[in-house]
């Protein structure tokens, strides 16, 4: 006896719980997508989520900055034939036909019959009214390429995107840290402006105080000359006063009365006669005196002895 053939397995959706994303099913419904379990049926869903976001962020004016930044530099690569304002503009002749014009040929037998032209002339006549055809008809290309430009810029902004190639996550990752920077930068400048003018504002502070100060010097020194030439000015007057000034001579003044009788001084004395000169003659020469017996003995008295012991006395053996 055979044992029963065991159920097959129940197939599993992989994908059953992302239509529980608001926007993944909404995107899905609109792809026309009832049961999204396929792998390519995901990635279609996927690509127009990024898509919606990235219209989406094309709104934001930054946004459109940084993409457009991206593209100039190289670092998002573009398809389109446009990328610029003059590309654009020509692709937007090129597409709408508005440089589609009559060939020479075909323009010059027109108007010939038209004006109804004849003689040898009448072929340079049309060929230089081609001519002037072709310069109308490109201004009038570029008028309308240029009335076309100004009405998608003023829809989207100065700024708009001239492709539209971005649709890749890394793409989008690349505008996003671009932002940052440009937010950055933007933030720097205004700090730096905000220093600027902190020390713009600091140094004519400076300025007026040094201004103040020289004025108030200015001021001092001018009430300085002032004074200066005041003060100089009442000594030159007071020097002039002095000078007017009346000279007054000394002048004796009488002698005052007296009760009694004046005395009459005392005649001055006759000086004394000067002392008599002594005359007194100067003493011989020494040859010439007559000291007469020099080896006679001379008699002294006691007393003269005896002092002259006295003087003597204990110096008998010194030596003169």
């Amino acid at each position: 006896m055979t044992a029963p053939k065991p159920p097959s397995p129940k197939k599993v959706n992989p994908y059953e719980g992302m239509t529980s994303d608001p926007e993944f099913a909404a995107a899905a419904k609109e792809l026309g997508f009832t049961d999204v379990n396929k792998d390519h049926e995901v990635a279609a869903v996927k690509e127009l989520l990024l898509k919606n976001t990235i219209d989406a962020e094309r709104r934001d004016k930054s946004f459109r900055r940084a993409e457009n930044q991206l593209y100039k530099e190289g670092i998002l690569v573009t398809n389109d034939p446009f990328t610029d304002k003059k590309s654009w503009k020509d692709h937007y002749i090129q597409k709408n036909n508005l440089d589609d014009v009559m060939e020479r040929k075909e323009f010059r037998q027109q108007y010939i019959e038209k004006k109804g032209l004849e003689g040898p002339n009448k072929k340079k006549k049309a060929n230089e009214a081609y001519d002037s055809y072709l310069i109308k008809s490109e201004k009038k290309a570029r008028k309308a390429a240029n009335e076309a430009y100004n009405a998608k810029e003023a829809e989207m902004g100065k700024n708009f995107i001239h492709s539209d190639d971005t649709d890749t996550n890394w793409e989008l990752q690349k505008i996003y840290d671009r932002m940052y920077d440009n937010e950055a930068a933007k933030a720097q400048k205004k700090s730096n402006k905000a220093l600027e003018k902190q020390a713009n504002l600091y140094i004519e502070q400076q300025e007026k105080a040094q201004k103040a100060a020289q004025k108030q010097f200015k001021k001092q020194m001018k009430a300085q000359k002032e004074s200066q030439d005041a003060m100089a000015q009442q000594q030159k007057e007071l020097m002039e006063q002095m000078m007017d000034q009346p000279i007054y001579s000394a002048r004796q003044a009488a002698l005052p009365k007296v009760q009694y009788k004046a005395k009459t001084p005392e005649p001055t004395p006759v000086a004394p006669a000067p002392p008599p000169t002594m005359n007194i003659t100067p003493a011989p020469a020494p040859e010439l005196v007559n000291i007469g017996n020099p080896m006679g003995i001379v008699r002294q008295s006691k007393t003269t002895r005896s002092r002259s012991r006295q003087r003597t006395r204990g110096t008998s053996t010194l030596r003169n």
